[in-house]
Parts: structure tokens; C-alpha cells; sequence
């Protein structure tokens, strides 16, 4: 999951990017109180398998409110490991940015 590679639309990157600073607007409104419920962003291969899935049936939309439809439209376990992918894709990008923190 580490690294913005795989991830083509513009939009999700810079979600990401404003992750880094701890604001996470797809999620606003949507299922905010789960990102603080999740203990563990690990993830499995078949949650990272989902996750690629989740994340580009999200890419087919440019607008924010219809990712956020998506989302709404997610089953629990679906948001959650959403969540996690969107968390560990936050923490590459920090990584990213200021290796020494590693």
C-alpha cells in the first residue's frame, strides 16, 4: 500500500496530501468517528486485494461528493478497510516526504 503509484486520479492524490496534515475530507460526514476506532492499519493481502478494488471503483468519480456516496454506500467491513488503505497511502506519503522519520 505504501506509495502513490498504482493511484491515477489527481483528486485522490491530493486527499492524500491533505491527509498528511490530518484532515481527512472524504471521509467527513461519512464515517469520521471509525478512522479513530481502528487500532491497526495493517492489512492483509485479501483486505490490500479489496482495498485496490475500493480504491478504484472511488477513481471512476472526480467529484467529492460522489467519492462520498460511494463510501455511504459501503458496507462496514468495506469502510473499515477502505480506512486503513487510505491511512497506510497518508503514512507512505509522510514517509515520502521526510524519510528521516522512519
Amino acid at each position: 500500500m505504501k506509495g502513490l503509484g498504482y493511484i491515477k486520479d489527481e483528486t485522490l492524490k491530493s486527499l492524500i496530501k491533505i491527509g498528511t496534515k490530518g484532515f481527512f475530507p472524504l471521509f467527513e460526514d461519512v464515517c469520521s468517528k471509525k478512522i479513530y476506532d481502528i487500532k491497526s492499519i495493517r492489512m492483509t493481502k485479501k483486505e490490500k486485494h479489496e482495498a485496490k478494488k475500493l480504491l478504484t471503483r472511488l477513481e471512476k468519480h472526480k467529484c467529492l461528493d460522489r467519492k462520498k456516496t460511494i463510501i455511504h454506500s459501503l458496507l462496514d467491513e468495506e469502510k473499515e478497510i477502505l480506512i486503513k488503505a487510505f491511512l497506510n497511502l497518508v503514512e507512505g506519503q509522510i514517509i515520502d516526504e521526510r524519510p528521516g522519520i522512519q
